[in-house]
C-alpha cells in the first residue's frame, strides 16, 4: 500500500509538506504543490479517510507531559505554555508522570488513542520508542528542558553545562576545593551536562576530580529529594567530607538540606549548598539556596509558540533548537569561605 512517505520521497519533500498539500493548509509554493499532486497521481495514492479527517479538523487540544507538577520549575513552564496556547484558542491537557517512565508511556498511549494536535514533553525515559509512535502518526512534538538521543524534533532547553560551570566557579571563588555533586541518573541530558560542567570547572581551576565526591542516583529515573537525602548521608560517612555541595536541582537540594540538618551541620557555616533551579519562598529554608535559575516561563512560552507554528504549518520542517542561558542568583547558602 502506498503511504504518504512514498509520496514524499517521490516528490522530494517532507511528509508534513505532503500533508499540507493534501489538506490545503499552510503556505506551500505552487511548484511544490504540483510536484506533490503529480507524485500522488503516478503512485495512485489515496489518502486514508480517517487520518485525513483528523488532520483537517484540529481538535485545538495539546498535551504537556512533565515529570513533577509540584516543582516550581515545571509550574512556571506550564504557565508560560498555557499563556500562549490559551491566547491562540488551544486547550492543554497536563500529564504529570511523577518521574516514572511507565506512567510516561501510558500517557503517550492514551494520547494516541485520542484526537490531539501536538505534544510537548519533558521525558524521563531511557527509550524513545513510545515517542516515535507519536511522530509516526505525524503528530507534532517538542521537547522541553531535556534532550533525547536519536529523536530529531524541536527542543527548547536551558544550558545545563554552562549553568553548572557558573555555580562551581562561584564556589571555587569562595575558596572551596572539596566540592561534591549530588545528581540524578545521567541518562537525563540535564544531569549529564551538569556533571560535565562540574568537572570542566574543576579542571579549569586545576582542582583534582575526586570520584568520592561524585554521587549519581542509580536507583530512580529522575531528580529525587529522597535519593539526594540518602546520598548525602553516604557522603558524610566518608573520611573526607566536602566543604560545599552542588545539588542537581532544587528538590535534590531539599534532600541535601534535610540530611545536613539531621547531622547537625549548618549551612553555610559547615557546608555550603548550591543548586539548579529556584524554589518558592513557601519552603521554610534558611538560608535560601544560591542557585542557577533557568527561564522556565520563557521556556514554556517558546515551546508553545514553536509547537503551534508547526501544527498550523507556519514553517517548514527545519528543527528549532533553542538553548536559553541561566542566571546565577547568589544567596546566603554559599557564604562560608574556607581557609
Amino acid at each position: 500500500m502506498v503511504t504518504i512517505y512514498d509520496v514524499a520521497k517521490k516528490a522530494g519533500v517532507s511528509p508534513s509538506t505532503v500533508s499540507r498539500v493534501l489538506n490545503k493548509r499552510g503556505n506551500v509554493k505552487e511548484e511544490t504543490r504540483k510536484r506533490v499532486e503529480q507524485a500522488c497521481q503516478k503512485l495512485n495514492y489515496v489518502p486514508n479517510a480517517n487520518a485525513s479527517s483528523l488532520r483537517k479538523k484540529n481538535t485545538k487540544t495539546l498535551a504537556l507531559i512533565i515529570p513533577d507538577i509540584e516543582n516550581p520549575f515545571y509550574t512556571s513552564v506550564l504557565k508560560g505554555f498555557e499563556g500562549i496556547t490559551g491566547k491562540r484558542g488551544y486547550n492543554t491537557i497536563v500529564c504529570n508522570t511523577d518521574g516514572n517512565s511507565t506512567k510516561e508511556e501510558d500517557f503517550i498511549n492514551t494520547i494516541l488513542a485520542k484526537r490531539i494536535d501536538g505534544v510537548a514533553i519533558t521525558s524521563v525515559s531511557r527509550s524513545i520508542d513510545h515517542l516515535n509512535l507519536v511522530l509516526n502518526r505525524n503528530i507534532p512534538m517538542i521537547l522541553i528542558d531535556r534532550k533525547l538521543n536519536g529523536l530529531d524534533v524541536d527542543i527548547v532547553c536551558g544550558d545545563s553545562f554552562q549553568g553548572a560551570i557558573k555555580l562551581v566557579n562561584h564556589l571555587i571563588g569562595l575558596g572551596h576545593q572539596k566540592i561534591a555533586i549530588i545528581t540524578a541518573p545521567v541518562h537525563l541530558s540535564t544531569s549529564r551536562e551538569r556533571l560535565e560542567g562540574y568537572k570542566t570547572a574543576l579542571n579549569r581551576a586545576n582542582i583534582p576530580i575526586d570520584n568520592n565526591l561524585i554521587k549519581i542516583d542509580k536507583k530512580s529515573e529522575g531528580y529525587s529529594s529522597e535519593r539526594a537525602y540518602e546520598m548525602v548521608k553516604e557522603l558524610l560517612e566518608q573520611q573526607e567530607v566536602p566543604t560545599a555541595i552542588f545539588a542537581g536541582n532544587n528538590f535534590m537540594a531539599l534532600g541535601v538540606y534535610k540530611a545536613l540538618r539531621e547531622k547537625g551541620l549548618k549551612v553555610p557555616q559547615d557546608i555550603a549548598v548550591v543548586c539548579f533551579d529556584d524554589m518558592n519562598f513557601i519552603y521554610q529554608i534558611e538560608p535560601f539556596f544560591t542557585t542557577v535559575v533557568q527561564p522556565a516561563y520563557t521556556m514554556g512560552k517558546m515551546a508553545a509558540e514553536i509547537l503551534l507554528n508547526k501544527i498550523e504549518g507556519r514553517y517548514e520542517d527545519n528543527k528549532q533548537k533553542v538553548i536559553l542561558q541561566p542566571q546565577l542568583i547568589i544567596r546566603k547558602s554559599c557564604g562560608y569561605k574556607t581557609n
